[in-house]
């Protein structure tokens, strides 16, 4: 019994990593873990202390949002002026210098998103580090689509500017695990609730070691506060980096996971909705 417990117990650690090594995680902010008020903090969850601080007032927070999950609240906004985003400080333990990137995103919108160009630095970020000039910066987020009122998600690399986005529209108000991956193969690929929607074979292949600002942002395109700001606008469940490849099988099976946990089961709570009626007809016969 205690054998099978452990291996249980590991089992589950695997999939809470979405299959991946424990090092290559390097950042997981959980909105359960966001408390407004707490010196407007978001802890880091991954065990490489990338502890995310609002800039300006930190955004509220919705209870019971996904299921029995904490939503953040992202309020959205352009340019200088914009507030309620996080910032994380870019270090070499998790996205300087990574020769291989992956993001991973569990929102919920229906709000109009940013976009001002086709690039991933003009668009409302949910993982950004979008740095001044032709340098190695990245970003993952949402931004309008071809068709008029489609958000679609995208992902994107610098030097010289490459951005893959989805076909069809995220900000449908359900919940969507959108995931990026780079690596310095030249291969960007973008998933939408674990199936994959666009890739690049010939992106950049530099190392990513744009650091001007020395940091790069949650909810927002940017860490710089300027004109490229484009903040997210919409409810966030998770965000999580590494800095590694993950595979199609591991963002498959990491999208399973994330659905799993954020989204409740209806059919679940039915059956035992139906369990409970036919437990009450059966003491209420009688014996014949």
């Amino acid at each position: 019994m205690l054998k099978r417990k452990a291996m249980a117990a590991a089992v589950g650690a695997v999939l809470a990593s979405g299959g991946l090594a424990r090092g290559a995680l390097v950042g997981q902010w959980i909105a359960d873990n966001y408390t407004t008020g707490n010196g407007n903090t978001w802890a880091d969850s991954s065990g490489a202390n990338s502890t995310a601080t609002a800039f300006g007032a930190g955004p509220t927070t919705t209870a019971n949002a996904f299921g029995t999950h904490k939503a953040i609240n992202f309020p959205g906004g352009n340019g200088a002026a914009t507030a309620g985003y996080f910032t994380v400080p870019d270090t070499a333990s998790n996205a300087l210098g990574a020769t291989a990137l992956s993001w991973v995103a569990v929102i919920r919108t229906s709000a109009a998103q940013t976009s001002v160009g086709g690039q991933f630095w003009q668009k409302s970020g949910l993982i950004g580090k979008e740095e001044g000039g032709a340098v190695n910066d990245w970003g993952f987020g949402v931004g309008s689509g071809q068709a008029a009122g489609t958000d679609v998600a995208d992902v994107g690399v610098g030097n010289g500017d490459t951005t893959i986005t989805s076909t069809s529209a995220v900000n449908d108000g359900l919940l969507h695990v959108l995931e990026g991956t780079w690596s310095n193969a030249g291969t960007l690929t973008l998933y939408v609730d674990g199936i994959q929607v666009a890739q690049n074979t010939a992106a950049p292949t530099a190392a990513r070691d744009a650091n001007a600002s020395g940091a790069f942002a949650l909810g927002a395109s940017t860490v710089l506060n300027n004109g490229d700001t484009h903040a997210f606008t919409g409810q966030v469940a998770e965000l999580r980096l590494y800095n590694d490849l993950q595979s199609a099988a591991q963002v498959a099976a990491l999208s399973t996971t994330l659905r799993a946990t954020y989204i409740p089961e209806p059919a679940s709570a039915g059956l035992l909705g139906l369990a409970g009626v036919g437990l009450l007809m059966r003491r209420r016969r009688r014996p014949s």
